[in-house]
């Protein structure tokens, strides 16, 4: 169909030449030259196997055929300027729902400074945020965005990075007595990792950027816990 379809380029000249009666006066009207003009309804007139105008010494006369190519054009530029009517009037009246799923801690502390910035006010949309420790395939298949510190696998998804998160150590200095404090990332491994899957993932990203395999430990610490020194991300 679209290879077959005359060059829309070619076709709109056409139409403001019909429109304003000469080359000329198309030329007078658009940022077209005449020769660039005289061109396209030339290559239009070869795409379609027929003659539009008549050439006379009193000028262009459209012919017949000519006739119907530029009603059919009419009725194809004005489609396109609805449609661009209708697009812009969809994008400013936004409403629906958007589901969100996303882990706990970005939930709570990230996703709220987000929501407090976003424009959301003059419009109808309604955001549905579900919280979880793991966003699975299922959940992703469920949500309309997914919030997650990883790429997903199923390459059906558009996935782009939004932001960046610093991971911390933490430890209670009833720990750091016992066990002393760690001077690299790297003296992590002799030490007790707390948590559920998110030490899981911090344990697999420090042996990705370390080589250094951590073995799974826990560790019941003390109420009071306090940072590492040092910077840790």
């Amino acid at each position: 169909m679209f290879d077959s379809a005359p060059n829309l380029e070619y076709l709109r000249s056409f139409s403001m030449v019909v429109k304003y009666g000469s080359v000329a006066g198309a030329v007078n009207k658009s940022k077209l030259s005449l020769p660039t003009l005289s061109r396209h309804i030339k290559l239009l007139e070869a795409e379609l196997g027929a003659s539009l105008f008549n050439r006379t010494n009193n000028g262009m006369v459209i012919t017949e055929i000519g006739e119907q190519v530029y009603a059919t054009s009419k009725i194809l530029f004005q489609t396109a300027a609805d449609l661009h009517s209708d697009v812009l009037q969809s994008k400013a009246n936004k409403s629906g729902i958007v589901k969100i799923v996303a882990s706990t801690g970005i939930a709570a502390i990230i996703l709220p400074q987000i929501f407090n910035s976003a424009d959301l006010l003059s419009s109808d949309i309604q955001l549905h945020l579900a919280t979880t420790h793991n966003v699975t395939d299922e959940l992703l298949g469920e949500n309309d965005i997914a919030i997650q510190t990883h790429r997903p696998k199923n390459l059906n998804l558009i996935a782009s990075k939004i932001g960046e998160i610093a991971l911390g150590a933490y430890a209670s200095a009833t720990y750091l007595d016992l066990m002393g404090a760690p001077g690299s990332l790297s003296d992590l491994k002799d030490h007790h990792i707390v948590g559920g899957l998110e030490t899981k993932s911090f344990r697999d990203l420090l042996t990705r950027v370390l080589g250094v395999t951590f073995p799974i430990k826990l560790s019941i610490l003390a109420a009071k816990i306090i940072p590492l020194h040092g910077k840790w991300c």
